[in-house]
């Protein structure tokens, strides 16, 4: 009996090495297929291809189909998690794990304080790739560089940072895709296969009360919050994000048709209540507070 097909898919300037710490715990009960998303890995964006979500969606069901891949499940990080969602959306997917998925800032767009800091990221991976094997092997080095992704970016490995550190340097799509965001957000509230949404409590690029606003996914997802964790959950609780890729995918393959949401109560993962705090918060798509005004006058010029 052939193993039901996960596709995992990585966020904005990352690549398929997100994944490394998963894919071997999911090897042994799934067929596991990384993709490198278009505009990424070395890889350009094929012309006229536009750089949203939805589009790379379609783009990675081509991508499947001609390597003959039939149903499968999806599981993305954040860029990778709208993607996933996307897919789910346009019936191309049998369930969907999103961990810290983008989009989820509401119909204002990315708030602006996310695009700098991610610029800001991309532009010292650019002026300091010469300086990232030092960085990577410095217990310092990895947390002054890689904070905003992990809560404990000394916790990587040498070889993890610097692959992070390579991966964003070499996007060739980066400013497209974000710049992509500006307008756009994440509505997957007509999606009905097995979901579910796992962020960690201390995720500093897309945090609570700004990027993550439950009333843009689907009603049946299941909400996870995980303790100690930033925007790299996959690097972070890789154990937790495998159990949790293994259960949704199980929701989804079962024969009945029913299509259960997710039995995360079984791992000892704690769905978050079903209203969160962004739902109630007020300015949904901007963090309550920001200096938005000294942001943009401090901004390079070449940022736009």
């Amino acid at each position: 009996m052939s193993r039901p097909v996960v596709v995992l898919l990585h966020g904005i300037g990352s690549d398929v090495h997100a994944w490394d710490r998963v894919h071997p715990l999911l090897e042994a009960s799934l067929d596991v297929r990384p993709v490198t998303l278009a505009g990424h890995g070395g890889r350009r964006l094929p012309y006229g291809l536009p750089p949203s979500p939805a589009a790379l969606a379609l783009w990675v069901a081509e991508e499947l189909a001609g390597l003959g891949v039939g149903e499968v499940h999806a599981a993305g990080h954040s860029l990778g998690g709208w993607v996933a969602l996307e897919l789910a959306r346009a019936g191309r997917v049998a369930s969907v794990t999103a961990v810290a998925p983008a989009g989820l800032w509401g119909p204002g767009g990315s708030p602006r304080r996310t695009r700098y800091q991610l610029r800001a990221a991309r532009a010292a991976a650019l002026v300091a790739a010469p300086l990232a094997p030092w960085l990577a092997r410095s217990t310092i080095g990895r947390r002054l560089a890689f904070g905003l992704g992990v809560h404990r970016p000394q916790d990587l490995t040498p070889g993890e940072a610097a692959a992070i550190a390579r991966a964003l340097a070499v996007t060739d799509g980066f400013g497209a895709v974000l710049d992509m965001t500006r307008g756009a957000y994440l509505d997957a509230t007509d999606v009905t296969v097995p979901c579910s949404v796992v962020f960690g409590d201390h995720d500093r690029l897309l945090p609570p009360g700004v990027a993550q606003h439950r009333g843009g996914v689907p009603s049946v997802a299941r909400w996870v919050e995980l303790p100690d964790v930033g925007h790299s959950p996959a690097l972070e609780r890789p154990d937790e994000v495998a159990r949790l890729v293994l259960d949704t995918v199980a929701a989804g393959e079962r024969a009945d048709g029913s299509r259960p949401a997710a039995d995360l109560a079984h791992y000892g993962f704690e769905p978050l209540p079903s209203q969160t705090r962004d739902d109630t918060a007020a300015g949904w798509g901007e963090a309550p507070g920001a200096d938005e005004e000294r942001l943009l006058a401090d901004r390079p010029p070449h940022w736009g």
